[in-house]
């Protein structure tokens, strides 16, 4: 028994100093490390985070004497990623129709019939008068019949314009007559709608007159002319119509002097006229004029 008793005090004596250095060793370490700790969270800054950053050994001497023991700090760096998150995006999603094109087909509906408003066409024209021209035969004013044409237009439903022309002709036993006459009359229709239509007109002109004798003189006159009538059309469609109507007209000629006149015709006289019968005072002719037309309407 003495001797185990000798053995343990020795065995206590003898690791009595390993352990204080174990101690010492522990709580070196356990300092490095939350040095290394500190200086990985950042609480060293400036010169000691550099000084920690390039330090990769610690050199950790105890008090006692024993080995030396040389301790590799573990330094973790963490890179914090920093996510800033903006405002939430909201995608609104609306549906939009296709347009649908709508084709439509113009229809130009015809104008009624009364709405036609210009009208240009031909017409046939009789005219006689009563009267004599110079008094060189026993009848100067000869019937006489053409063709002419007519351009007619309304202004309002009732109202209308005539602008017209003619080429007539007629002959006697003593001479040749040529007359143009080119007159303007505004109309009224008594019944502005419908196929059938009345009206009646009013207007003047002029009225182109050459003279030819048999014995060969010639004299052209200028007459002056005035017309008032009646008449009625018929549309047979709203593009055609015919007409026709009755006008009265008077004339006014101007007749130069009754020497000049003689002496033109004494030079060329024959038996069949009196180249002294001029009669410088007789200037009125009246007369009636009919006319039948047909007429086109846009």
């Amino acid at each position: 028994m003495k001797r185990i008793s000798t053995y343990a005090t020795l065995l206590m004596l003898a690791l009595a100093p390993a352990a204080g250095s174990a101690g010492e060793l522990a709580t070196s370490s356990s300092e490095v490390q939350v040095d290394s700790d500190a200086a990985a969270k950042g609480k060293y800054k400036g010169k000691n985070q550099k000084k920690y950053k390039k330090q990769k050994k610690v050199v950790i001497r105890s008090r006692n004497r024993g080995p030396r023991v040389v301790v590799a700090p573990v330094i973790h760096q963490h890179r914090r990623v920093v996510v800033h998150s903006g405002p939430p995006v909201v995608e609104t999603v609306r549906y939009v129709p296709a347009r649908r094109t709508a084709v439509t087909h113009k229809q130009y509906a015809r104008r009624p019939v009364e709405d036609r408003m210009l009208g240009i066409g031909i017409r046939f024209s009789g005219v006689a008068v009563d009267g004599e021209k110079l008094n060189l035969g026993s009848v100067e004013n000869p019937t006489m019949g053409g063709l002419g044409l007519q351009i007619r237009g309304k202004v309002s439903p009732n109202v209308g314009l005539e602008l017209a022309t003619d080429v007539l002709y007629g002959e006697t036993d003593v001479m040749d007559q040529t007359t143009v006459p080119i007159t303007l009359s505004a109309m009224y229709y008594l019944i502005p709608r419908g196929k059938f239509k009345l009206y009646g007109l009013l207007g003047g002109g002029v009225h182109l007159t050459k003279l030819e004798y048999h014995n060969g003189f010639r004299h052209d006159l200028v007459e002056i002319a005035g017309q008032a009538g009646a008449g009625m059309e018929l549309r047979f469609t709203p593009d055609f119509g015919l007409s026709a109507d009755l006008r009265f007209i008077g004339l006014y000629k101007n007749i130069e002097s009754e020497s000049s006149i003689e002496s033109k015709c004494m030079g060329l006289s024959g038996v069949t006229i009196n180249c002294s019968g001029v009669k410088q005072a007789d200037k009125f002719n009246a007369g009636a004029q009919f006319m039948v037309g047909a007429n086109m309407y846009f």
